[in-house]
C-alpha cells in the first residue's frame, strides 16, 4: 500500500462500479421518460431535461474521476466525490409543479449517509435566488444531526 497501488485499486474499483450505476440509472431514467410512461404528470419537460442532464454528467464525471484514480488516486477520489453535491442541488419542480426543495445528508459515525434532511416549500417563497440561503441551513442542520449521532467528519 505504499507504493499507492492498493489505493489505485480502491480508488478504480469504487469508481467502475459507480460508473456502472450511473450508466444503469440512465437506462431506467430513458425507460421512464420514453413516451413518458412511468413519470408523473406534475413534471414538466424542463424537470425532465434537467434530471437528465444530471445523469448523464455522472457517467463522464464519473469516468474522468476513476480514469484520474489509476494513475492519482487521491484526486481521483476527489473528482468522483465532489459530483456528490450536484445532486443535493434542486431542479425547481423536479417532483411537484410548484414545490421547491433542498436536501442534505445526514452521516453515521462512520461517515455512511443513514439519512436526510430537507427544506421545502412553494416556489413562489422558496424561488431559486433562495436555494443558496436555505441549503446553507439545511447543510447546517444535517451537519450538526451527524455530529449529534457520532459522526466526527472525514
Amino acid at each position: 500500500m505504499r507504493d499507492g497501488h492498493g489505493q489505485r485499486t480502491a480508488v478504480v474499483f469504487r469508481g467502475v462500479a459507480f460508473e456502472l450505476a450511473a450508466i444503469l440509472f440512465n437506462v431506467i431514467w430513458w425507460h421512464a421518460c420514453h413516451d413518458r410512461r412511468l413519470l408523473t404528470t406534475t413534471i414538466d419537460s424542463a424537470g425532465v431535461r434537467a434530471i437528465g442532464r444530471r445523469f448523464r454528467l455522472a457517467v463522464a464525471w464519473i469516468a474522468t474521476g476513476t480514469l484520474l484514480g489509476a494513475v492519482l488516486p487521491a484526486l481521483g477520489a476527489a473528482v468522483i466525490a465532489a459530483l456528490i453535491p450536484c445532486y443535493w442541488l434542486p431542479i425547481a419542480g423536479e417532483l411537484e409543479v410548484g414545490l421547491n426543495a433542498v436536501a442534505a445528508p445526514i452521516r453515521g459515525h462512520d461517515g455512511t449517509v443513514v439519512a436526510a434532511v430537507s427544506a421545502s416549500g412553494p416556489s413562489y417563497r422558496l424561488d431559486a435566488d433562495r436555494f443558496p440561503e436555505v441549503a446553507t441551513a439545511v447543510q447546517a442542520g444535517a451537519a450538526e444531526i451527524s455530529v449529534r449521532i457520532g459522526y466526527l467528519g472525514s
